[in-house]
């Protein structure tokens, strides 16, 4: 379910900054809810779409990005 939700945003809208900005505000949003399985499922969603991020071409989008899926992972990529 995550994987409909999210995996196609990541991948063919995840060029602009503003598209993975709001994906991993919206995984991080999730990542506190429902069991450890769910939530690990939501840190791996914002794990792809971090990987799919790394076409951002300015450094400093990319590391935003990146912060923010940190955020997520509850401090670990």
């Amino acid at each position: 379910m995550l994987e409909d939700a999210f995996m196609l945003l990541a991948r063919d809208g995840g060029g602009p900054v503003e598209i993975q900005h709001r994906l991993q505000r919206s995984v991080a949003a999730l990542s506190d809810l429902g069991s450890s399985s769910f939530r690990a499922a939501v840190r791996k969603q914002a794990t792809l779409a971090l990987n799919r991020a790394d076409a951002l071409c300015l450094k400093a989008d990319r590391e935003m990005v990146i912060a923010l899926q940190y955020n997520c992972s509850g401090g670990a990529i």
